[in-house]
């Protein structure tokens, strides 16, 4: 099955977190660099009280991901592509492995920063 793939390497910076997004918008294309050491901040504490809560730890998740305009802007450039072409999305998340607070985080809560739907239900993900 052809697909897109929107990788987003996060990984620790200068004491903060840095994003790099990557758009390939096919198996045998190259990379499209969509943003390059985009600074963003995750505040643990404020997930860890919202924990048991899905909706709301989601909702705060995907805001501090996507707070950055062009991270926003890889995440709709992607979203636009594939829906134009009527091909699924895959979402890569490259975590630091220096990093081992990211890999706690539940990413299975991310939400689509515009609809508010769980990425991981939606069937073009």
């Amino acid at each position: 099955m052809d697909c897109s793939e929107l990788e987003l390497a996060i990984f620790r910076h200068n004491g903060t977190y840095a994003v790099d997004a990557r758009f390939r918008a096919d198996p045998g294309s190259t990379d499209l660099v969509l943003a390059r050491m985009v600074p963003i901040t995750f505040d643990l504490s404020t997930l860890l009280a919202a924990a048991l809560d899905s909706n709301a730890y989601g909702s705060l998740l995907t805001g501090m991901l996507f707070a950055a305009p062009r991270l926003l802007g890889a995440w709709q450039h992607a979203r636009s592509y594939t829906a134009y072409l009527a091909i699924p999305l895959r979402l890569r998340l490259r975590l630091d492995q220096e990093a081992p607070e990211l890999h706690g985080l539940h990413w299975e809560m991310l939400q689509d920063p515009q609809s508010g739907q769980f990425i991981c239900l939606d069937e073009r993900v």
